[in-house]
């Protein structure tokens, strides 16, 4: 009787053994590959370049702002804009090829939107070019042309398309 009961105190020592071990390496490979991935996002960052340059570049596929010529009136209707934060799709008046008077503003949390009219402040009129910009919101949900800033690619080139306002 005294042989099986060591028998049987070393089958539970080993059972005990094993169990421990395998709990042991499933811990040691759970921390040792977290270790590894924040190394990783580390090194990215103090590098600051492939890891910066990814995000510039998502950013900027990400926010994106289409137009088509359009009729005259007191809204432009937007064909496709996408955020990559919240922000604001903003109508600005070609003045010598650049976006100068902001004549309207329509919020949009982050998202991809299509056929979105944007109401302005005053009619577009035939012939002239007006511009769809997307900018940042600040965090108020108020735009102001102050404090909202537009969205830039990495070449600091506003996110924005132009387009014209045709004849009937």
């Amino acid at each position: 009787m005294e042989g099986n009961t060591a028998l049987y105190q070393k089958n539970h020592i080993v059972g005990a053994f094993l169990v421990g071990l395998v709990i042991g390496l499933g811990a040691y490979f759970v921390w040792d590959n977290q270790g590894n991935l924040a190394n990783r996002d580390v090194q990215d960052t103090k590098q600051g370049g492939k890891g910066d340059q990814t995000d510039s570049a998502m950013m900027e596929s990400k926010n994106s702002v289409s137009v088509s010529d359009q009729l005259a009136g007191f809204a432009v209707q937007i064909d496709r804009a996408t955020l990559a934060e919240d922000g604001w799709i903003v109508i600005a008046e070609d003045v010598e090829g650049e976006p100068a008077y902001l004549l309207g503003a329509s919020r949009r949390d982050a998202g991809t939107y299509e056929n979105v009219d944007v109401e302005l402040l005053r009619n577009t009129e035939e012939g002239n070019t007006y511009y769809a910009v997307i900018y940042k919101d600040d965090g108020d949900k108020q735009f102001d042309n102050k404090k909202d800033t537009p969205v830039v690619t990495s070449g600091g080139n506003p996110v924005m398309t132009a387009f014209e306002i045709v004849r009937r």
